[in-house]
């Protein structure tokens, strides 16, 4: 699935910038309706990717099944998509991710104030149910 707008907000006013925006990566963090666990990832259609994982595809999230994301943002290349999956993996990522979360508004068992779904801009992630 390709949007025109990324999750900043930025239109494409070119056809050039519309395929850059196809071919963004993105970094996914999905969370366990089960347990609450979260997974990390990269794709290029978290959505797609999602759906994989709910159908059992992925030896980890098979047995935390179902997930839904939880946070979404685009990176230009597979390299720097790979280190931003591996800070959000981290300690401090966490920290981080779950401060973003917070200030996103939502709501979410156990954990105080967290939305369902939200890009790196606080916005809802498009194609999803907030």
């Amino acid at each position: 699935m390709c949007w025109f707008e990324s999750s900043l907000g930025h239109k494409a006013s070119t056809l050039v910038e519309a395929f850059v925006f196809c071919n963004m990566i993105t970094v996914y963090v999905i969370e366990s309706l089960f347990d609450e666990t979260w997974y990390t990832g990269i794709a290029i259609d978290a959505t797609k990717r999602l759906k994989e994982h709910n159908s059992g595809k992925n030896r980890f999230t098979k047995g935390h099944m179902p997930w839904k994301i939880i946070y979404t943002e685009e990176q230009a290349d597979w390299t720097s998509a790979r280190i931003r999956e591996k800070y959000l993996k981290s300690a401090s990522g966490k920290i981080w991710l779950r401060k973003q979360l917070l200030r996103g508004g939502g709501a979410r068992k156990g954990a105080g104030s967290l939305p369902d779904c939200v890009t790196q801009a606080g916005n809802p992630v498009p194609g999803t149910r907030p």
